[in-house]
């Protein structure tokens, strides 16, 4: 049996492994417009973030966690280009159903984390860098963030714990176009997200864990996702 870490893990292994097959197959055949043009475009992209390496991680516990785990995460850019600079807006929708924590005399945790992220983005882009068609790109941003976590408390005490929050990202992104409109694109992305005044809402008032009073959490993030140049 696979876990659903494992079985994602899996998934965009193999479209990472489609995206340089497209590109062996239409590197010299395929004729591709300039992005560095005035134009808008609208990149959507999906992929597996490593939240818990450094930092405090994405548990808002002091409670074991595993650093290699990670979560699923999806995006939506919009963007403005004149030329090779770019302006718009980054949305971030990160999801984690921690595994079962376990404390002291039985006691346990079911944790599930969600992290939303806005922010305005600015973005350099140069295409034929590497070869003619690939676009290569590096954006960054300062925003919004919103955490949530929340679950249970031995499968009978529920909580919720939203807090708001400041983050910032940068991403490098690779891209091959695919005619006039479309792109496929692999892209890295580093974010970090900051909360404090961690608060707790439950009637469940002896908890088995203690809550940490901020959250800092660095976050890499592997992502695959297609371009719609408008």
């Amino acid at each position: 049996m696979f876990s659903s870490d494992d079985f994602l893990m899996r998934v965009i292994k193999f479209l990472f492994i489609c995206f340089f097959f497209t590109l062996s197959l239409h590197a010299e055949s395929v004729q591709v417009a300039s992005v560095t043009q005035d134009g808008s475009v609208i990149r959507m992209n999906v992929g597996v973030s490593f939240p818990n390496h450094e930092g405090t991680g994405e548990s808002a516990w002091y409670s074991p966690i595993d650093k290699n785990s990670s979560g699923f995460q999806y995006g939506i850019d919009f963007l403005h280009y004149r030329k090779n600079l770019g302006y718009g807006i980054a949305f971030r929708h990160y999801m984690h159903d921690i595994p079962i924590m376990w404390g002291t005399q039985g006691s346990y945790q079911d944790e599930d984390v969600r992290l939303f992220y806005l922010a305005p983005q600015f973005s350099y882009a140069e295409d034929g860098l590497l070869f003619k068609g690939l676009v290569n790109n590096v954006d960054f941003g300062f925003g919004y963030a919103h955490y949530l976590s929340k679950g249970y408390f031995c499968g009978i005490h529920s909580y919720s714990m939203p807090l708001s929050g400041l983050g910032a990202h940068i991403n490098l992104g690779f891209e091959y176009r695919i005619g006039i409109h479309w792109g496929v694109r692999l892209g890295l992305s580093v974010e970090y997200y900051f909360f404090k005044n961690t608060h707790v809402e439950t009637a469940f008032s002896d908890s088995p864990f203690i809550v940490r009073p901020k959250l800092n959490i660095l976050m890499p993030s592997t992502q695959i996702g297609f371009s719609w140049y408008l």
